[in-house]
């Protein structure tokens, strides 16, 4: 699944599909100039090892430094890499049901 570079214009809904129903929904909630960010942070952070529902619940924190933090990261990220991330981990995410453990953060991974 490819989703169009936001430099090329934006594809919420191919995004979108990455996530399970339960969690598409919720987005149905948030504020629509708001749902392309918290989408994509979703999408970051459960492609980088947190679980799910850990992910929502970052994505959709209301204090401003976040919000900031998350705009400023996202905007040097664009939709094609975000997509790779997806698709490098999906083996090892599932479909969201349960959390996956990131190499990083095992145990006997190597120190950096």
């Amino acid at each position: 699944m490819r989703a169009p570079s936001r430099r090329g214009g934006t594809n919420d809904a191919v995004l979108a599909g990455y996530l399970p129903l339960r969690i598409r929904r919720r987005f149905r909630a948030v504020a629509p100039k708001e749902r392309p960010w918290r989408l994509r942070t979703v999408l970051l952070l459960w492609s980088l090892g947190y679980a799910l529902d850990h992910a929502v619940f970052l994505a959709m924190a209301d204090d401003r430094p976040t919000i900031a933090a998350f705009e400023a990261s996202l905007a040097r990220f664009d939709d094609e890499r975000l997509v790779a991330c997806l698709e490098a981990t999906a083996d090892e995410r599932g479909d969201g049901s349960v959390p996956f453990e990131s190499p990083l953060w095992r145990a006997d991974a190597p120190e950096v």
